[in-house]
């Protein structure tokens, strides 16, 4: 696969590391903060789109935390589903009741087990990342995992909403082909729609 014009592996490179620096800067106090309201403003998201079954992760390092989203989404009855990366390098989720967890491939926390959900049954999947701009554009932190997921879904395809912090946000982020664009994207401040 190769990068669109004026993309090169080096700018994604320094794209993730400053992004990765911004997400550092925030205080604890100010991260729960935060994802209190970010977690308000995606069951808001829930609502509307009438969600019965969301997946998204458990934020680690210093990624947005999902615990408030979590506990909200199990309150109102709606199916979690988590990520489970496979021994072939291959993701998929499971359900998660809101038991324990372990650490799997790359110390991402997943479900102990829990039914496995296809990409066509789930309403809205909220997804990690390091930065995003007004295009739609993700910047995963590099492994691919989330795009080999989407790529060729036909049919219905859930909402792709980024779950970030605000200041995640990139004027312009470096685009490559194989890229799958989100629809939206939540932040503290809110909900917003991207170009489709």
């Amino acid at each position: 696969m190769t990068a669109q014009a004026g993309d090169t592996i080096e700018s994604r490179e320094r794209a993730r590391a400053e992004a990765r620096r911004a997400r550092r800067t925030l205080a604890p106090a100010e991260r729960r903060e935060r994802a209190e309201l970010a977690a308000r403003a995606a069951m808001r998201l829930v609502a509307r789109r009438q969600a019965r079954r969301v997946a998204l992760y458990i934020g680690h390092a210093s990624e947005m935390p999902t615990l408030p989203l979590r506990r909200a989404l199990l309150a109102r009855g709606i199916a979690v589903y988590l990520p489970v990366i496979g021994r072939d390098g291959a993701m998929h989720f499971r359900r998660w009741r809101g038991g324990p967890v372990r650490r799997g491939a790359h110390g991402i926390p997943r479900p102990v087990g829990g039914a496995r959900s296809t990409r066509s049954a789930l309403d809205i999947v909220f997804l990690p990342l390091l930065a995003f701009d007004a295009s739609g554009t993700r910047l995963g932190a590099g492994g691919g995992y989330y795009d080999r997921w989407l790529a060729g879904v036909r049919g219905r395809r859930p909402l792709l909403c980024g779950y970030a912090f605000a200041a995640q946000e990139a004027q312009r982020l470096p685009h490559a082909e194989w890229d799958i664009p989100i629809s939206a994207v939540v932040t503290e401040r809110g909900i917003r729609r991207l170009p489709e």
